[in-house]
């Protein structure tokens, strides 16, 4: 059997409406990780009377011998309960994205509060968008065909450059947690290898200082992660910080140094970079004293991938040794 987003994308690339109510529940559907299991189930619900509402709409212009003023009248309403399953999917995940943030292991301290409170606020705002859609619709019992589309162009337009980029940069706020989690196993196996380590050459079981080079690199690599990791926990407070305290005026200007720094080093130069921030303005980056929010989110999300793809380097030399590790304990 088709699943039912494949079968929405199919119908929808018929028309440019359902392309981007489309794109709208399908961004849903990729970020799996924003919909925990217990969702899992509404979200299909929601998607297969999606499908539903589809089917009906496409059946309905094939239809004759209904008045053409019915049949528009019937399109438009199909269109409606097509949205508001579409908002009903949305809501699901910014919901879940809650419940994210109430099981992540977060410090109870006030700084801490002030980032959760702030995620909240940006969700609230999320939440109230997609609020005052149905409220648009529901109160406007005379809108065209021309007016739901533009209904939706405005709705995907807004998820995709508000509504997901907040999900995203909470999700990987979070992820720093999980990250450290990891990072307490990593410290754990680095230990137990760097004891074995010293063993082996304390006993002169080898002359061979290629294990040493491995362990010290590893070693390098998992006290980088730690790094990484705290430089995103640390950015977030300073974010969410009251910005007119001087202790976080000073940070952000380190920061925009070092945000400069890093794009430099990892995209095309340019004199002179124009950016979408989540409020809708744009900034330019050369006149800039401290890094524009987008900036900001976007750099933390590349302090965890850092972190991460640090600790999978640092598995992979612990990996490779553990064969000469093994072999030097035994031959003892």
């Amino acid at each position: 059997m088709t699943p039912p987003s494949t079968k929405i994308v199919r119908v929808w690339s018929q028309a440019s409406f359902f392309a981007l109510m489309a794109i709208i529940v399908l961004a849903c559907v990729v970020e799996k990780q924003s919909i925990p299991r217990a969702n899992a189930a509404s979200v299909q619900d929601q998607l297969l009377q999606t499908q539903q509402e589809v089917d009906k709409l496409f059946q309905l212009k094939d239809q004759s011998g209904i008045p053409d003023l019915q049949k528009q009248q019937l399109e438009i309403d199909i269109k409606k309960r097509i949205i508001a399953d579409v908002i009903g999917v949305s809501k699901t995940q910014i919901e879940a994205v809650r419940n994210e943030i109430d099981q992540a292991t977060i410090p109870q301290t006030d700084d801490w509060k002030r980032v959760v409170d702030s995620f909240g606020s940006l969700l609230d705002a999320d939440e109230h968008y997609y609020q005052t859609i149905e409220d648009t619709i529901a109160t406007n019992a005379d809108l065209s065909n021309n007016d739901i589309s533009l209904i939706a162009h405005a709705m995907e337009e807004h998820k995709t450059t508000i509504i997901d980029a907040d999900i995203k940069h909470i999700q990987t706020v979070l992820a720093t947690f999980n990250v450290k989690s990891i990072l307490d196993i990593a410290d754990a196996r680095e230990q137990k290898i760097g004891s074995d380590v010293d063993k082996i050459y304390t006993k002169n079981l080898t002359q061979n200082r290629a294990l040493k080079t491995s362990y010290t690199q590893a070693a390098a690599l998992i006290a980088d992660a730690h790094h990484a990791d705290d430089s995103a926990q640390s950015i977030a407070l300073n974010l969410y910080a009251d910005q007119t305290d001087t202790t976080t005026q000073d940070f952000m200007k380190k920061l925009q140094q070092e945000i400069s720094q890093w794009e430099s080093s990892s995209t095309p130069a340019s004199s002179t970079v124009t950016t979408t921030q989540s409020s809708g303005t744009t900034s330019d980056q050369a006149g800039e004293e401290t890094p524009s929010t987008i900036r900001v989110r976007t750099y933390i999300e590349s302090l965890v991938v850092r972190s991460l793809g640090d600790i999978q380097k640092a598995y992979g030399i612990f990996t490779q040794m553990s064969q000469n590790v093994k072999k030097y304990l035994q031959s003892n």
